[in-house]
């Protein structure tokens, strides 16, 4: 017999992602224990739970990162929102961006490679232009 916890998980995939945020319809993710040695998040529509539309872009540089079924790409207008809410502090915390909550989250995933953050001289994190996204 089966343990409730693994009856859950195997049924609504409660550890199936941690949520950076949201943009329009489309939610920004980081998979749970899917690890790797490319830090990136998926960018799925929210509706479907990525069945209609999943990319994955790379946190370190503004690049698509393919593989598996996540190859999907943003429009020009997605890629200046993804960019605009990178740069935007989360809802409830005033100390950092989206972007380095993401990477925060990518780092305590268990992935087999960790993210060092670099900053301007003036504190601020250094952030891709995901505008310019390819």
């Amino acid at each position: 017999m089966k343990r409730f916890a693994e009856f859950i998980n195997e049924k609504f995939l409660i550890n199936e992602m941690a949520r950076v945020g949201q943009i329009d319809d489309l939610e920004v993710c980081i998979y749970n224990r899917e690890g790797g040695n490319v830090p990136h998040v998926h960018i799925r529509d929210y509706a479907t739970m990525g069945r209609e539309f999943d990319a994955c872009v790379k946190l370190e540089s503004p690049e698509y990162f393919d593989h598996g079924c996540h190859t999907d790409t943003l429009t020009t207008k997605q890629k200046h929102q993804l960019n605009d809410f990178m740069n935007a502090k989360p809802k409830y915390s005033a100390e950092r961006t989206n972007y380095e909550f993401a990477v925060s989250m990518w780092n305590n995933n268990g992935s087999n490679r960790i993210i060092e953050l670099e900053y301007y001289d003036d504190g601020r994190a250094i952030i891709p232009d995901y505008s310019t996204l390819h």
